[in-house]
């Protein structure tokens, strides 16, 4: 078979790979300006310049939109969360911090944040079969947490007796608290969250190290004092 036709089902790929890629950007706008209910395949269809069809050729439902953003972002934050695994800090509570900054360093911009808000309402109204992005997502960060505190009861810093799952449960809870208060402001920076995650993990990690000590201590980040105005 000749290369030039070899060729023909790759470019094909490339240009549906090109394609889906532009549909979930046309998605990802509309759902940050008009909402994620508001928001119809038709809109996406328009946005992208295609017929609804085509729209329908990748995604069968909007909640098929939903569900490849937020594995695309659990891909995006891949690469980083793999390296603190590969390369985890002496330190466990900067581990931690590190791992929780890794689930929202890409929610800088104001627009990141109003496509999250959008996302996390749909997901909350969402039947629970229509769940399972999300839950998997959910899965995969937990198992990240459980491997990063076996790792260090395994080098001898945190205790052995140590209960790993209702600790990871914990450790996940405030990873979502963290997560939701970095949404609930636009002027929240994910170093901001990963300040504050350092300073939670440490008091966390104060009653789990092997040796009775307190977790390493990690530096404060004070905030400006604010002078109150007299009154009258």
């Amino acid at each position: 078979m000749p290369d030039d036709v070899k060729e023909i089902p790759a470019l094909r790929d490339r240009k549906k790979a090109r394609q889906r890629i532009q549909l979930l950007e046309a998605a990802a706008e509309l759902f940050r300006a008009k909402g994620y209910d508001k928001t119809r395949m038709e809109d996406i269809a328009g946005l992208a310049d295609v017929s609804t069809p085509t729209v329908y050729n990748y995604f069968t439902t909007k909640h098929g939109v939903l569900k490849e953003l937020l594995a695309q972002d659990r891909r995006d934050m891949q690469e980083p969360v793999e390296t603190i695994l590969r390369r985890p800090p002496e330190n466990p509570a900067e581990a931690l911090a590190q791992l929780i900054h890794a689930n929202v360093v890409a929610l800088r911009r104001t627009e990141d944040k109003l496509l999250w808000r959008e996302m996390l309402a749909a997901i909350v109204r969402a039947h629970d079969e229509e769940q399972e992005e999300y839950d998997r997502s959910r899965k995969v960060f937990k198992r990240q947490i459980q491997k990063l505190l076996q790792h260090y009861v395994d080098a001898g810093q945190l205790a052995r007796t140590l209960p790993i799952t209702e600790a990871t449960e914990l450790v996940y809870a405030i990873n979502t608290f963290d997560l939701r208060y970095m949404l609930a402001a636009d002027r929240r920076t994910p170093e901001m969250i990963r300040d504050m995650a350092r300073r939670q993990m440490a008091l966390l990690l104060a009653g789990w190290m092997a040796d009775g000590k307190p977790a390493p201590a990690l530096p404060v980040i004070r905030g400006r004092s604010r002078k109150r105005k007299p009154r009258g």
